[in-house]
């Protein structure tokens, strides 16, 4: 017995696609925070120390730019998803 693949609402494509945007905008305050205000600081190590704040700063601007840019792609791809459904559900209509 096969049974027909289920189909997402759009809703759901909607939802995705906004907490995806949220994550790429979260982790994209994270890199800039983290590391595009210090790149100039950076020692051969990757760390930068500011005497004035006492803060260390550790060279992770490819982490935080990745899960950034992977959240990004994430929700464009839900975007996507959300406009085919649309269309979809609008057709059997």
């Amino acid at each position: 017995m096969t049974t027909a693949p289920t189909r997402i609402k759009p809703a759901v494509h909607f939802t995705l696609a906004l907490a995806s945007l949220a994550l790429a905008g979260f982790f994209s305050f994270a890199w800039y925070e983290r590391y595009w205000k210090w790149r100039e600081c950076f020692n051969s190590e990757g760390r930068c120390y500011d005497p004035v704040d006492g803060i260390m700063v550790a060279q992770a601007g490819p982490v935080w730019g990745s899960l950034a840019l992977g959240f990004l792609v994430l929700a464009v791809v839900f975007v996507v998803r959300y406009q085919r459904s649309r269309r979809t559900v609008h057709r059997r209509h």
